[in-house]
């Protein structure tokens, strides 16, 4: 969820567009993935996030290569 209320994103004329061309990670509130809730109220809740991203790129990284996408 982003905070439509951050200066940057003022006024929300068009949420889509506000979205795409204006908002930034700064101005997620809330991110839910697979019923996790890693971020609320712009605070990280998720421990160890950074080693769980690494080993997500490297997954995808082997996926590719499998598929002769990657070196």
């Amino acid at each position: 969820m982003i905070d439509g209320k951050d200066l940057n994103l003022f006024p929300v004329n068009n949420p889509i567009e506000t979205v795409v061309f204006q908002a930034n990670s700064r101005n997620v509130d809330t991110l839910m993935v697979a019923r996790i809730n890693p971020k609320q109220n712009k605070k990280e809740l998720y421990r160890r996030l950074e080693k769980k991203m690494e080993l997500l790129a490297r997954s995808g990284r082997k996926i590719l290569k499998g598929i002769n996408l990657a070196a």
